[in-house]
């Protein structure tokens, strides 16, 4: 996936990779994250490309995602009234 995204970056947006970590840069007991950071030639804009990478339990990605997506799901609930 991140070959895509980061092609995507380089041919609309006209950056490069500027810098990667692995899983064992950015990681905890439980989870990692693989990054590629894109940026401009005078490197004054950089965009992160994160992914998971495999650890003991959900990825922070994964963990991210998941309780952004329970917090929407209870503010829909409690303006319906159902909390």
């Amino acid at each position: 996936m991140r070959s895509r995204v980061e092609d995507w970056y380089r041919r609309v947006l006209g950056l490069e990779r500027f810098m990667t970590f692995d899983d064992k840069d950015i990681s905890t007991e439980y989870t990692a994250l693989n990054s590629i950071v894109m940026a401009n030639e005078s490197r004054s804009i950089k965009f992160p490309i994160d992914e998971p990478a495999h650890g003991k339990r959900k990825s922070q990605v994964e963990e991210y995602n998941f309780k952004a997506l329970f917090e929407a799901i209870e503010r829909e609930q409690a303006k319906r009234g159902n909390l």
